[in-house]
């Protein structure tokens, strides 16, 4: 608040401490102008934001970091040796099919059930001169799948919810206590 000219307008207190506070992760607010990956089934999916952060590219590197559990996007050309589409000719998001194998590494490396739908927001990173984006595995919001019963009780089909649950390592927290949140 610098610079505002009312400086005893705020209490002092030298008192004060942050002791017993958490910095709110910020995947519990709105992210319509920040990039997202989807992991359902054998399919994941970008938002609108990627594409058009990277317009003149309609392929990716998908790379992974099995120690640090996240995923780069790295937009690429498509002489790019496997590079994969994620965007359609007329630029719409374009579901990327993964194989089975591929489906089965993510989810032992995250203890994932594919049945349910995983979003991460991602961080848009320039380095070096490219253009990546940066989803963390371990901050997913989670989309379960429930039951869809017809009028005589029978399950007619699993659809996903809309609402998120949240992974259990955020269970009863906002975020990560400030001293924590200040070392990393």
């Amino acid at each position: 608040f610098a610079g505002t000219g009312k400086a005893d307008e705020f209490l002092l207190d030298e008192n004060f401490s942050y002791a017993g506070y958490q910095i709110t992760r910020e995947e519990f607010f709105a992210h319509a102008k920040e990039p997202a990956l989807s992991i359902c089934g054998n399919k994941m999916y970008v938002n609108k934001v990627c594409l058009k952060k990277a317009p003149d590219t309609n392929r990716v590197l998908i790379m992974i970091s099995p120690q640090q559990k996240k995923i780069i996007l790295k937009p690429c050309s498509e002489e790019s040796k496997d590079s994969v589409p994620w965007m359609t000719a007329n630029g719409n998001i374009r579901q990327i099919t993964c194989k089975p194998a591929f489906c089965a590494l993510i989810a032992d490396l995250t203890e994932w059930n594919l049945n349910n739908r995983y979003k991460m927001i991602g961080k848009m990173v320039r380095s070096r001169g490219e253009r990546l984006f940066i989803f963390d595995l371990n901050a997913a919001l989670i989309y379960p799948r429930k039951p869809v019963m017809d009028d005589d009780g029978n399950v007619v089909r699993n659809a996903l919810t809309r609402e998120p649950v949240y992974m259990e390592s955020w269970r009863h927290q906002f975020g990560l206590p400030v001293e924590e949140h200040e070392r990393t």
